[in-house]
């Protein structure tokens, strides 16, 4: 269900989008597959059925690096980077390493008009410090991100000084709720 709306909402502003995909039964694969909206990749690992956060962290580590481009956004499906003007954002702020502030995206219902990108439907929201995380960061000027379990946490090494942009107006909004008609 989630799906559409991360396709819709990362394809204004993203060239690619790459999935990992834990050899997913639902419809994930085709709706990624149907969508034109942005190039897409999908690569496919297998944990035997188990929640293997060892793997998980791995994948965050990694997956970015060789990336040809100015940022990457390493983020779950059920996360949304925002800022007003996201573009002009990082257009006009060079940083090596964005801290957005996590919130909770509040809502009594699943927003089902896929027409519409999730943060128009969904506007109430409330800070929750574990969601501040770094999702965004510039793959040239960073070695290694080290991330920890959950990638809530993480210990930036550039290839030499970085500078770290933590500021109220770059947020992380984090959708874990379908609605309480789906539960």
């Amino acid at each position: 269900l989630i799906m559409p709306h991360l396709l819709n909402y990362y394809s204004k502003f993203c060239q690619k989008i790459t999935f990992y995909d834990n050899e997913s039964t639902d419809n994930t694969i085709n709706i990624i597959n149907e969508f034109s909206g942005c190039e897409t990749e999908i690569i496919t690992y297998s944990t035997n059925g188990e929640i293997r956060d060892d793997i998980y962290v791995q994948i965050k580590n990694s997956c970015w690096k060789g990336a040809d481009v100015d940022f990457v956004i390493v983020i779950d499906s059920d996360e949304f980077l925002y800022h007003d003007n996201l573009l002009d954002f990082l257009t006009n702020n060079k940083f090596d390493v964005y801290y957005p502030t996590g919130y909770n995206m509040i809502s009594n219902y699943f927003p089902d008009d896929y027409s519409k990108l999730i943060t128009e439907q969904i506007t109430l929201g409330e800070y929750c410090k574990n969601y501040s995380k770094s999702v965004i960061f510039n793959p040239n000027t960073i070695k290694e991100i080290n991330y920890g379990i959950g990638a809530h946490e993480s210990n930036p090494i550039g290839y030499s000084d970085i500078q770290i942009y933590n500021g109220d107006d770059l947020k992380l909004l984090h959708y874990k709720n379908l609605g309480f008609e789906y539960r």
